[in-house]
């Protein structure tokens, strides 16, 4: 205890349980003292046993002494004891002696090399990692006739070593150390040393880009030789267990390595890492090598063998499949050894039947594989097998069938979990995700496949088998949503057989039930419910009453499924819900909600029954849950389901009030004020009987139906929320272990479904294994914030709490690193609060707005820059952000335009523009590779499947096409003539080719659109140069044989032509003058509201007018048209309403011609009386049509027109209008007539 004492600064509580092992600290306090004179105990056997040891304080206290001593000292002691070998070139006070031989069991040897690896990864002295190689290498090749685990871990120092070479010194330093190893240990591979060839492998996989420059073709002919000297040297020796099928392992293994080490090399001109080019050195691989030893595979009878065999085959297939299927000759050979391999498992080995199938699953479903290997003959032999053996569909089916649990019945429902079907039945949902990935894959010819044997699998009288049949028809519908459509009444006629109670299995009853709701998911039209509306309602709404809560839960959630549909097509409620809805609510009421709140399971079949309510939200007037968040406030807290219950209910009545829209609004306004007079003294008190996040997303959603009469609850919800929203994230970074390396290295995520986190191991040369763990849960509770914070700004607008440290609280949460669905929602909240600000700014002073303007285009415009491509949701919201905040400024221009644009400069306009443009040439650039596999080949052409898979990459392309063009075009508004070195410099050089050149439609609209604003904006040195470009794009826009039939570019097209007919020569415009008048008479001579697209209508009309009627028309007095017949055209479509900016210069244009008398008033008497009328009753319902000087002349016009028109006429003509519009007219004439002392004669 003396010992103990001497050291007060210990943990207290260590040294109590440390006393248990008083003779291992006391020795370690002892060694710390002396570790001056003698530096060589820790290496001790005690020390060696103390770190085995299953205690975490031995383990602990041995660890306390390595500490003692600097990494460089720990390497060079680890490396003595494990080489048996003194140090050298070591000054003696560096020296670490072992002061007794180490034990030289096995245990203690793997334990000295995993400690050297430690401390070899968190070393950053080259010089002396290369002196270790020597020996490290000498011992390997000397114990080759008895390798062990510990010769294994030394392989993996000597590949940590060439890995923090190339990482910490040079490239060529860690190619040459490679070269070193390859010639040590080339002879014993070559031989099929096993300890030789693992080192191999180690060193392909920790230090990939310098082992593929290095080894050449060595690796061929090594594996080559290696593979003839493991099948023709006899029966395998005592300490060589199972060798040739161990040696066929290990260099599939690293035949595998290898190819992935090339890759990472290598760029083929492939973006995903898949092309098949039978030159790359993959392909010569899998040609030289692989084929050899996947013929030897059927000869391998080891099960566990084999299965590590599988497993390096799947890597190979998801990473590197050119190594499969590069050569065509490799793929035909390893699908024949897959099928032998499955036939010859046993009917209960179900798991390596599966890998079997994993390997052809992960293969097909790269697009180059599909395409350009796959055989029809291939194809068949994957799904049905030949001769005699099965192929992957059935083999996955019999897993379906024999891989359930047979307590499903007994688990536990929880709150959280909406699908119970596999919680515990692994077998299972690994094969129905294995036959999804085929489905998806090959589509029709997989399902074709897989409907025969479903049949039979339905038809059975054996509830597992079909309970595997709807479950296969579940995933066919998933996976082939357009390939099932034919076959869709025969599915939901299973789904609705099945899922009736008259049948004795809740679990085939649970199947189909889901298969219900799936099948309502399904994208399109409303087949399903067309067909089974009514009986697929009724059979959820029975089932909502099962005995079952697993039943009853997800009965209630295929409801939701069938009232919300894809969630992108409305479902027509007056159909297919209103007819039906009073029964389902009544077997709701009486049914799940009815029951005992004592029994956890049932409280959560209450909550999915509470949850089904905000299904009706899209319904003319949607009913209130029966139930309120408050009615169980007295039930015990303790229950965590309880809590999630009430959760449930405010989510369910705040998202139906929400949905009530102000049409219905007083619905629910007094509810809603009850709730947050509860809820305010609920969130003061910290009470936990409603989960937080449920209370605050539901104050959000009062907020935004109380608008600003939710503001004097604001300043206690939003504390709360700004709390959650900018709480730090909670990551750690600790020390790794290897299996977490291990999982980082297959690609995997490490998750804790307890603790809610989520956690990558990564190695830091100089450092070792790091491991990084994010608290995911935090992170979905971040983004819950965000978005409330989000729904108050916009229901709040100008009395949303105005906040500098708001603001940049959501400029940091743009660059959130850990998740994009922060970024993406913080962007959107950003936007909100932004244009909130603009809208109090407007009497408080546009301070704050202007002062973070250029901040926010910054940040917002980097992060789309540095976004990964692949989130695209998150790419869209923040482009579409960014140009919402813009258009916040360009709607108060006029107003407050100098103010809000005081502090964006045209430098940081022409950085934004730069990012934007970067991240559209991205953009474009994926368009055209989509478009590309579109467009496929007569020989390989796209399944039906795989095509809308495709075309709804190239629509969500398109979709963040347009808020980047958009964020282009504000900026352009913004600076005007200033922009044009921007746009010469930046938009120019990528978008200019695409007016007359190029098969991307949308591409060509982006750029008409931009071309546009520069020649209106710009000003005339840049209309005068650009509007010859724009008149080349425009005419092939205007053109339906090359304009894709796409109406938004016509529009722009026809709008470009009105921008050059005002501010460019009409030079520009004289050539094609003729044809462009006639083609746009033709387009707006047809009534407007005949026309199938309004907005074009009137463009026409706009565009016409601006050639030979208002304005400085360039072709007015023309033969084109003649002018009786475009001003017939022209009052004729009087009002336009779709485009303000047009709409005003036309109604201005039009004052211009009665006042030149060009317009007969006599004549056009009811006509411009009706113009005029319907004008103010616009502008009266704050339609911005009308300038206040164009509003004045026009009744001005009334005026003359009352002078000059017989009264008779006039009456006429005013009783011909609407009532709306008598009213406007005299309201105006009088407003008139008292600030000019007018006569008013209506």
């Amino acid at each position: 205890m003396a010992v103990l004492t001497a050291f007060p600064s210990l943990d207290a509580t260590l040294r109590f349980f440390c006393l248990p092992y008083l003779p291992l600290y006391s020795f370690v306090c002892l060694s710390t003292i002396n570790s001056t004179k003698h530096m060589s105990e820790f290496l001790t056997t005690d020390v060696l046993d103390a770190l085995l040891s299953a205690s975490h304080v031995e383990r602990q206290a041995a660890e306390a002494v390595l500490r003692n001593w600097t990494v460089d000292q720990r390497i060079r002691a680890l490396l003595q004891a494990l080489t048996q070998q003194p140090s050298t070139n070591l000054p003696q006070s560096q020296a670490i002696a072992v002061r007794e031989p180490v034990s030289r069991t096995e245990h203690h040897q793997q334990l000295l090399a995993v400690l050297l690896r430690r401390e070899i990864q968190q070393s950053s002295h080259v010089a002396l990692l290369h002196d270790a190689m020597e020996p490290l290498l000498q011992r390997i090749v000397t114990h080759s006739d008895s390798p062990g685990v510990s010769t294994n871990v030394v392989g993996d120092c000597v590949a940590e070593i060439v890995s923090v070479t190339a990482a910490l010194a040079s490239h060529d330093d860690g190619v040459r150390l490679v070269r070193r190893i390859l010639s040590s240990v080339a002879e014993p591979a070559s031989h099929a040393d096993l300890s030789s060839l693992k080192l191999l492998v180690a060193v392909a996989e920790r230090a990939p880009t310098v082992f593929a420059p290095a080894v050449a073709d060595d690796v061929s002919t090594l594996v080559s030789t290696a593979l003839r000297h493991a099948i023709h040297t006899g029966p395998p020796t005592a300490s060589q267990v199972q060798h040739p099928g161990n040696v066929i392992r290990i260099l599939t293994d690293l035949v595998v390595a290898t190819a992935r080490a090339h890759e990472s090399v290598h760029s083929y001109g492939d973006s995903s890492g898949t092309t098949l080019d039978p030159n790359t050195r993959s392909s010569q691989l899998g040609r030289t090598c692989l084929v050899p030893l996947l013929e030897t595979i059927r000869h391998v009878h080891d099960r566990d063998v084999v299965s590590k065999l599988l497993q390096a085959l799947t890597s190979a297939a998801e990473h590197v499949p050119a190594l499969l299927a590069g050569s065509p000759h490799t793929l035909p050979i390893l699908v024949t050894v897959l099928s032998d391999v499955a036939h010859d498992a046993t009917d209960t080995d179900v798991d390596l039947q599966l890998q079997a199938v994993q390997v052809l699953a992960s293969l097909v479903e790269h697009h180059n594989v599909k395409h350009h290997r796959l055989t029809p003959q291939l194809v068949q032999a994957i799904l049905q097998g030949t001769n005699g053996k099965h192929g992957v569909v059935q083999l996955c089916l019999h897993a379906m069938v024999h891989g359930t649990d047979d307590d499903w019945d007994d688990e536990p429902l929880v709150w959280h979990q909406y699908s119970n079907d596999n919680a515990s039945d692994e077998t299972a949902a690994f094969a129905q995700e294995l036959l999804h990935t085929v489905l998806q894959a090959l589509g029709k010819l997989a399902l074709d496949v897989v409907l025969p044997s479903v049949e039979r699998l339905c038809s059975s009288p054996e509830p597992t088998a079909v309970r595997a049949g709807l479950a296969a028809l579940q995933v066919a519908v998933q996976a082939a949503p357009v390939s099932i459509q034919p076959h869709l009444p025969v599915v939901g006629r299973a789904a609705l057989t099945w899922a009736a109670p008259t049948h004795h299995s809740f679990r085939v009853q649970f199947q189909a039930t889901q298969l219900a709701g799936v099948l309502c998911e399904l994208p399109g039209d409303a087949t399903v419910r067309t067909l089974y509306g009514p009986q697929l309602l009724q059979a959820l709404a029975v089932a909502t009453g099962s005995p079952c809560p697993h039943v009853a839960a997800v009965a209630s959630t295929a409801i939701v499924s069938y009232c919300r549909g894809d969630g992108i097509t409305e479902v027509d409620a007056a159909q297919f819900v209103v007819p039906y809805l009073t029964d389902v609510l009544h077997a709701l009421v009486h049914g799940p909600l009815s029951l005992s709140r004592t029994d956890r399971s049932q409280v959560v079949v209450v909550i999915r029954a509470v949850g089904a309510w905000p299904a009706w939200r899209k319904l003319p007037v949607p009913p209130l849950p029966p139930i309120t968040p408050t009615s169980f406030l007295d039930a015990a807290t303790g229950n965590p389901e309880l809590a999630h219950l009430r959760g449930a209910a405010l989510e369910a009545a705040t998202i139906i009030g929400q949905a009530l829209g102000d049409t219905h609004r007083e619905l629910f306004v007094a509810d809603a004020v009850n709730m947050m007079d509860w809820a305010v003294p609920y969130l003061n008190s910290g009470a936990t009987h409603v989960p937080l996040e449920q209370l605050l997303s539901a104050c959000a959603r009062v907020a935004s139906v109380l608008g600003e009469d939710y503001a004097p609850y604001a300043g206690v919800v939003l504390p709360h929320l700004m709390q959650r929203a900018t709480a730090a994230a909670d990551m750690e970074v600790t020390e790794g272990d290897q299996a977490g390396w291990d999982a980082t290295q297959r690609q995997q995520v490490v998750r804790d479904d307890e603790q809610g986190t989520e956690s990558m191991t990564i190695a830091i040369p100089g450092r070792g294994l790091a491991k990084v763990t994010v608290n995911t849960t935090r992170i979905q509770e971040k983004a819950q914030a965000v978005r409330a914070i989000y729904e108050h700004a916009v229901a709040l607008g100008a009395a949303f709490p105005q906040s500098e440290a708001c603001l940049d609280a959501f400029l940091e949460l743009v660059r959130f690193p850990y998740s994009a669905e922060i970024r993406a929602v913080s962007a959107q909240t950003l936007a909100a609060i932004y244009e909130a600000s603009c809208a109090h700014g407007e009497d408080g002073g546009m301070r704050v707005p202007a002062t973070y303007l250029p901040l926010i285009a910054q940040g917002i415009a980097t992060q789309i820059y540095e976004q990964d491509e692949a989130d695209m949701d998150a790419l869209y919201a923040m482009a579409d952000s960014l140009s919402e905040i813009y258009y916040s400024i360009y709607r108060r221009l006029a107003k407050f335009g100098p103010v809000l644009l005081e502090k964006f400069t045209v430098g940081t306009a022409s950085a934004t523009v730069q990012l934007f443009m970067q991240a559209m040439v991205a953009c474009l650039e994926r368009r055209r590779e989509t478009a590309d596999i579109l467009s496929g080949s007569p020989q390989s052409p796209l399944g039906e499947d795989e095509h809308a898979e495709y075309a709804e990459l190239l629509r969500l392309e398109e979709t963040l096409l347009t808020p980047l063009v958009d964020a282009v075009g504000y900026t352009l508004k913004f600076l005007r003539h200033e922009f044009l070195p921007i746009f010469e410099a930046h938009v120019l050089p990528v978008l200019g080719p695409y007016l007359s050149t190029g098969n991307d439609i949308r591409a060509r609209l982006a750029t008409v659109c931009l071309f546009d604003d520069c020649v209106e904006y710009c000003g005339a040195a840049a209309a005068a140069k650009f509007a010859p470009m724009l008149m080349e794009g425009a005419l092939l826009g205007m053109n339906d044989a090359s304009n894709g039939q796409d109406e938004e570019l016509l529009r722009a097209a026809i709008y470009g032509i009105a921008q050059i007919a005002r501010y460019a020569p009409s030079s520009v415009l004289a050539p094609h003058a003729h044809s462009l008048v006639q083609h746009l008479a033709t387009i707006s001579s047809q009534p407007k509201d005949e026309a199938d697209n309004v907005a074009i209508h009137e463009n026409a009309v706009s565009t016409l007018a601006s050639l030979v009627l208002i304005g400085n028309a360039p072709f007015r007095g023309s033969a084109f048209v003649k002018p009786e017949t475009a001003l017939h055209i022209f009052l004729a479509n009087l009002p336009l309403r779709e485009d303000a900016d047009e709409a005003k210069i036309c109604h201005s244009g039009l004052c211009d011609l009665v006042e030149r008398n060009t317009i007969d008033v006599t004549e056009t008497c009811q006509e411009l009386i009706r113009i005029i009328g319907e004008i103010l009753v616009y502008v009266d319902d704050e339609e911005d049509l009308a300038s206040p000087e164009t509003l004045l002349r026009s009744v001005g016009i009334l005026f003359r027109m009352q002078k000059e028109v017989h009264g008779d006429a006039m009456q006429r003509a005013f009783a011909s209008i609407p009532d709306e519009a008598q009213a406007a007219i005299n309201n105006a004439m009088q407003q008139h007539s008292r600030q000019f002392n007018c006569v008013v004669t209506p």
